[in-house]
């Protein structure tokens, strides 16, 4: 006892020798002694609320089932435990390269070697590679960038116990556990300063930015995103008013049992049965599914009688709810409502609130205000709090607290924000990088150019329409840089698709290298990097934001020097960039 106590903070001693039962003190301690104290202290405080409000049954019990079922999760015998940070992350792959590296034995078996590979998959807790090919599994697995994603990934499994365990709700952590926002915050730091030591070089050109001055350029940036979402929904508005349709915002809210915490104190939920977020976000997209396949049965399809965005964020204790406007036929407007009512109330339609909370609607004014207005909020909110102000849900400024929603979004792979009934809008993105359209093709795509170029994309639904064209993604195949033997796709430009076939128009004809900036008087050596997979980045679709006539900068090379520590910055360098934000 006198040993465990040693590790207890003075806050942990203090509520468990206020209990007066001595063999409850020695239980309390023998589990809190085994935490880092920032989780000791929020499952004893805790512990605590229930022995005040439950009596001293069920608050051990609820300890011992923390001890039993989420300990084993949050700190595993083997694998990462909860509290891990980013760079024993990455120290945690480097191990688990070397490690396979040094069991390989020439002349193995495929069946010995995907034996071994799969149990080094089960050690760390994570998903073996699945692949057409054991060469492949086998190089991912070589791969100590693939380890990090792998390993990131596990941590969905970490955040669910978290959340069950109390850290996740709007008296401790909001929408995300700290420890899973301080270890994402870390990994971007290093992404940061591993891109602003990296260059793109255009092989034609010979014009060079580095990635991090890119990064600033693309989607990454929240502001950049934010603006995209808007000149998107503008446009579906300006679009629909031609055609007479009627807005509608509409919340979907999850059943309680899927909820972990209530609203307004933060106290648990009984009702919940472990949902996490990730398959709560699937529950919603099975209803909508339901209902547009519903409302199709009858005539009423996406496209054609109803389109719009769709945006999700968390409650406080990470649950997704979605907000949709939607702008639809005025003939079907009721039909519609009724429709996606009925399927939001299937789930538990009797318990309390249900009616009132789980499904709500607005329909819009235009006398009152655009029905832009009414998604902006929900768009600022979830990139970069931009023009919000206090964040009721909680409890803070929405710009603090948008970095939070991202992780959370990135953490549970969901999402944010999805257009439906207009198509994809990548071809939209696309053409706003041409220059011109071929002659041969002006009378079927130049009102779609123009209007591309332009950023109207009320006049790229508009002349979609009129013309009835069809634009898809022309990619192309080259070989895998980073696994060889396999192949990797090259997103190229379009395909237009007229009476005569598919014709390609190529939207990025340029090549670029990526290499380590340039030391004053010296050359560059032979590294993975500037002998990577060229890239292109040409660029970006920025829209009205300031940045769409930043002329190119010719650089002569950097004067800041590497940071990596020997050969392992260049190993690191293979890490994707990224992620440049959704696809619209």
């Amino acid at each position: 006892m006198q040993n465990q106590a040693a590790s207890l903070t003075p806050k942990l001693k203090t509520r468990i020798w206020a209990n007066p039962y001595p063999e409850d003190r020695r239980f309390l301690a023998g589990i809190f002694s085994h935490m880092p104290n920032g989780i000791a202290n929020r499952i004893s405080a805790e512990w605590e609320r229930r022995y005040s409000a439950q009596g001293r049954f069920k608050s051990n019990q609820y300890v011992m089932d923390v001890r039993d079922d989420l300990l084993p999760e949050l700190f595993p015998e083997t694998g990462l435990p909860f509290h891990a940070t980013d760079g024993e992350i990455a120290d945690a792959a480097e191990r688990a390269v070397k490690n396979l590296r040094g069991r390989l034995k020439a002349n193995v078996s495929e069946d010995d070697l995907f034996a071994m590979l799969r149990r080094a998959a089960r050690r760390h807790q994570i998903e073996i590679p699945h692949c057409k090919s054991i060469g492949g599994t086998l190089s991912r697995m070589l791969d100590e960038a693939w380890w990090r994603r792998a390993l990131r990934k596990r941590f969905r499994k970490v955040e669910h116990a978290a959340i069950k365990a109390g850290c996740v709700h709007r008296r401790a952590a909001p929408y995300i556990s700290n420890e899973a926002f301080t270890r994402h915050q870390s990994h971007q730091r290093k992404t940061k300063a591993l891109l602003e030591n990296l260059e793109a070089i255009n092989e034609s050109t010979g014009e060079t930015f580095t990635l991090e001055e890119l990064r600033e350029r693309s989607p990454a940036n929240p502001s950049i995103r934010r603006v995209q979402m808007f000149v998107g929904f503008r446009g579906l508005e300006e679009y629909s008013k031609e055609l007479g349709f009627k807005g509608v915002f509409v919340t979907i809210t999850c059943p309680s049992r899927m909820h972990a915490r209530h609203e307004k104190s933060g106290d648990p939920n009984k009702n919940y049965d472990e949902t996490s977020p990730r398959q709560a976000q699937v529950y919603l997209g099975r209803l909508w599914n339901s209902a547009t396949s519903k409302l199709a049965r009858v005539g009423i399809k996406t496209g054609q009688e109803f389109f719009g965005l769709r945006t999700v964020e968390p409650h406080h204790d990470g649950t997704p709810h979605w907000h949709m406007l939607a702008f639809v036929s005025p003939a079907h407007e009721e039909t519609f409502v009724a429709t996606l009512r009925e399927y939001a109330l299937k789930d538990s339609p009797n318990e309390p609130g249900a009616s009132e909370r789980r499904f709500t609607v607005v329909r819009i004014d235009p006398k009152k205000g655009s029905a832009a207005g009414y998604i902006a909020k929900y768009v600022s909110k979830n990139t970069d709090g931009h023009g919000v102000g206090e964040d009721f849900e909680a409890e803070g400024g929405a710009s603090e607290n948008a970095p939070r929603v991202v992780v959370w979004s990135r953490l549970w792979g969901i999402r944010q924000f999805q257009f439906f009934g207009v198509g994809t809008l990548s071809p939209f993105r696309e053409l706003h990088r041409l220059d011109s359209v071929p002659e041969a093709l002006e009378s079927l795509i130049g009102d779609l150019f123009n209007a591309a170029k332009n950023t109207d994309f009320a006049a790229y639904i508009r002349a979609r329409e009129a013309q009835q064209a069809k634009l898809s993604l022309f990619y192309e195949d080259e070989p895998s840089k980073r696994y060889p033997g396999e192949q990797t796709r090259k997103l190229r430009g379009l395909s237009v698709i007229g009476d005569a076939g598919p014709v390609p128009i190529t939207t990025r004809p340029d090549n670029w290298s990526i290499r380590v900036r340039q030391k004053p008087d010296e050359g560059f050596p032979w590294t993975c990097i500037n002998n990577s997979a060229p890239v292109d980045l040409k660029r970006e679709f920025l829209l009205d934001v300031g940045l769409k006539n930043r002329p190119n900068r010719l650089r002569d090379g950097g004067s800041e020097n590497w940071s990596g520590k020997g050969g392992r910055g260049v190993a690191q360098s293979r890490e994707p960039l990224p992620n440049s934000g959704p696809s619209l």
